[in-house]
């Protein structure tokens, strides 16, 4: 099944369906239950349905020590208790159909523009790699404030009947956005300002 972890038991291929981790309150102890089946339908209909059960601990530094591993099958389970794990392996199957691969992921960020595939031969035959495109590096430009027409800098804008010379700038932070940026502007006399943009009806654009 697309989209399970994949292991091998007792040389059989087994995929894990679904696993829990829980503390018993009383004495304290840890334990991972993973609910588990044969890759095979041939090897499910012989071998069915199993629960592993291992008991573990946390050191102090967060790793973790597994005891040793113990295997339930499920139609030695109680009826009660079988009932309840079919059902939940079902939901739980239907849940990972629904789930897309890995696969599948990759390839719709290469749909998108995201990622490429890298091309034949730089891994062995039949592994495929994939690598995100480089992003692109977002440009501030000064426009006049409600149009589409850009300022760069060394162009002249008129105000109160003054020309200025446009000679930079420096856009907003993007980790203040209510900051609105300044702009560098030269008057006929060669005298420097500098201004914020909307005094000459100017903005920054993020393009």
């Amino acid at each position: 099944m697309k989209g399970t972890r994949k292991f091998k038991m007792k040389g059989i291929p087994y995929e894990e369906i679904a696993r829990i981790k829980f503390q018993n309150v009383e004495t304290q102890k840890r334990y991972r239950v993973n609910l588990v089946e044969p890759v095979s339908e041939k090897d499910l209909e012989k071998l069915g349905t199993s629960l592993l059960e291992a008991e573990y601990t946390i050191a102090d530094d967060g790793s973790e020590t597994v005891g040793g591993l113990k295997e339930y099958r499920l139609e030695d389970a109680p009826p009660a208790f079988q009932g309840f794990l079919a059902d939940y392996r079902r939901r739980m199957i239907n849940l990972i159909r629904e789930e897309p691969s890995i696969g599948d992921m990759l390839h719709d960020l290469v749909q998108a523009g995201i990622m490429e595939e890298l091309p034949d031969g730089i891994l062995p035959v039949g592994v495929s790699a994939f690598e995100f495109k480089p992003k692109s590096k977002a440009e501030w430009k000064l426009f006049g404030i409600g149009s589409e027409i850009d300022f760069p800098f060394g162009s002249m804008i008129m105000k109160d009947e003054v020309a200025f010379e446009v000679v930079g700038g420096t856009p907003p932070r993007l980790a203040w956005p209510e900051e609105k940026g300044t702009v560098r502007v030269v008057d006929g006399d060669g005298e420097k300002h500098e201004l914020a943009p909307r005094r000459i009806k100017l903005e920054w654009r993020r393009v």
